[in-house]
């Protein structure tokens, strides 16, 4: 690109680039709002938060290669992206919706990357973009998914334990052994935690690893299941070295080894579906 033409741009777009300027200040408070969810360690925000930024750029960086190929065609569909984006986000402040406004935030993107840099680029950025979602805290689903986990993590556990005659009785969310007394199913033992990240790692590794579009969503729809699966298991275990060993190692000792060990299992279980979703097909 010679001199004359990269001015003839600049020129072009100097009005856009400095609206974009003082309309992005609007952003800046459901940014905040959202970083600082990240560092409540006392409410579950279920976001595996800034690794997700890290995640996409990656992606970004792995396709670098790729878009120095891709002509820029700006698009002027893109701009009403923009206006509809910063409209939404005027909307969401004067309500005080944060989440809304950050979903705007990635429409916005969407929009500046259509209007510069057009379509094909659109293709080949969509999920880097749409994957910043993660981000957003979604304590919301606490009532909405988190409860009914609960109470199903529960039922399956409770049935196992009853199975190898340990149950003693099962009130609500709390589960009662034999001889060891209450095992409560709190939140964090609902698996929602280890879904929201395991979907967040599984949706990277399933867009990279995957060659049909649906595979790649088979894959991520499992990573839901899986971390339910090894979330009972986690409660499984607990209660049997509560019983086998004794209850302070089980629920004091090994206290924060209970989380690292549900991720653990839950991503090993992953990736192996995902080898044998490839074998299958490709067999």
């Amino acid at each position: 690109m010679d001199m004359d033409g990269g001015k003839e741009i600049i020129k072009k777009h100097f009005l856009i680039v400095a609206l974009f300027i003082p309309m992005a200040l609007l952003y800046c408070k459901p940014v905040l709002w959202m970083v600082g969810t990240w560092n409540d360690k006392y409410v579950s925000h279920y976001t595996p938060g800034p690794w997700v930024l890290f995640l996409s750029l990656w992606v970004v960086y792995l396709k670098l290669p790729g878009l120095r190929k891709l002509p820029a065609e700006g698009n002027a569909a893109g701009l009403y992206v923009i206006i509809f984006a910063f409209l939404l986000d005027i909307f969401a402040l004067r309500a005080d919706l944060n989440r809304i406004a950050l979903v705007s935030l990635v429409i916005f993107l969407f929009g500046f990357i259509l209007y510069f840099f057009g379509k094909n680029f659109i293709k080949a950025l969509w999920f880097p973009m749409a994957y910043l979602l993660f981000m957003v805290p979604m304590g919301f689903l606490d009532s909405l998914v988190g409860l009914p986990l609960r109470f199903f993590v529960t039922d399956v556990s409770a049935a196992f334990f009853n199975m190898i005659d340990s149950l003693d009785y099962v009130k609500g969310t709390v589960i009662c052994l034999k001889n060891i007394g209450p095992l409560n199913i709190d939140a964090p033992c609902s698996g929602l935690n280890s879904m929201i990240s395991l979907a967040a790692v599984g949706a990277v590794f399933s867009y990279l690893t995957q060659k049909t579009v649906f595979r790649k969503w088979l894959l991520f729809l499992l990573s839901l299941p899986i971390a339910v699966a090894a979330n009972i298991m986690r409660v499984i275990l607990i209660g049997m070295v509560a019983q086998g060993i004794s209850p302070e190692i089980a629920l004091v000792r090994l206290h924060y080894f209970w989380g690292f060990f549900v991720f653990a299992l839950a991503l090993a279980m992953f990736i192996l579906s995902g080898y044998l979703i490839r074998w299958k097909t490709e067999k």
